[in-house]
């Protein structure tokens, strides 16, 4: 592509979920997502500015990859994480979301930012699937049932399994009732090297779900609906891989975007 439309690009800040939990990274939030692939989006969706012109903080600007990588740099460079103590230099990361950024990232968004030594992430709810994606590290969130979406098909969920890298793969699965931790199950007992035929496993992520219109403090409800899942885990004890954590930027900042 020659433009891309942006709708923000953010930070250095902290990577508030997946298995980059806690790390330093830019953030560029592309416009537009396919929900389900099926004309369907998900009701509790936190970034509906990224697709939804109905939304007020609806928004987005026509850069070339060439800019996007100038102002990551630049907000890299405007901060103190240029490098370390002992002078050297710090990995940088760029996380690509949306949306589903997917739909309009291509290879040569990847390869700029790769020559230019930087680690690429990329969050997707998983309905598209294109090769340049085994150069990045993908946090695959398929939608559960309590989203009212479809899920994805066997044939979405080859894609992944035969054609993603497994160190550059994990599946993050939202879970707000019985209904999704049963289903969350069944997608981990899928993903296992029994059933997969690799040697080395998925790394898998369960974590909670709350409404963002939660009267009470929504921090406070995130830890109680992260007390509960995490107890029905070690209960059950079916997920025994599984890593279980809540969506720390909310534990930080609550609902503020």
């Amino acid at each position: 592509m020659d433009n891309y439309k942006v709708n923000e690009i953010f930070g250095p800040t902290m990577q508030g979920e997946g298995p980059m939990t806690g790390r330093l990274m830019v953030f560029v939030r592309l416009l537009f997502c396919d929900g389900d692939g099926q004309g369907h989006w998900c009701s509790r969706c936190d970034t509906r500015y990224s697709w939804d012109k109905d939304d007020p903080g609806y928004t987005f600007e026509e850069m070339t990859a060439e800019q996007i990588l100038q102002e990551v740099n630049r907000r890299y460079g405007a901060n103190t994480w240029k490098e370390d103590r002992a002078g050297t230099p710090v990995t940088r990361t760029v996380s690509f979301s949306g949306g589903n950024p997917v739909l309009q990232m291509d290879e040569g968004l990847v390869a700029l930012f790769r020559q230019n030594k930087y680690r690429v992430q990329v969050e997707t709810q998983g309905t598209v699937w294109k090769p340049f994606l085994s150069y990045c590290e993908v946090a695959l969130s398929p939608k559960p049932p309590s989203s009212g979406l479809s899920q994805l098909t066997d044939v979405q969920w080859g894609e992944w399994i035969n054609n993603q890298p497994k160190d550059r793969l994990c599946v993050k699965i939202v879970v707000a009732d019985k209904a999704d931790y049963e289903w969350a199950k069944n997608i981990y007992t899928m993903l296992q090297p029994s059933k997969t035929g690799h040697s080395k496993s998925i790394a898998f992520y369960l974590q909670p779900v709350i409404d963002r219109e939660v009267k009470t403090d929504i921090k406070v409800a995130l830890l109680y609906a992260y007390k509960e899942l995490v107890e029905k885990w070690l209960k059950r004890g079916d997920m025994p891989d599984a890593i279980v954590l809540p969506q720390m930027h909310v534990l930080v900042w609550g609902a503020s975007r």
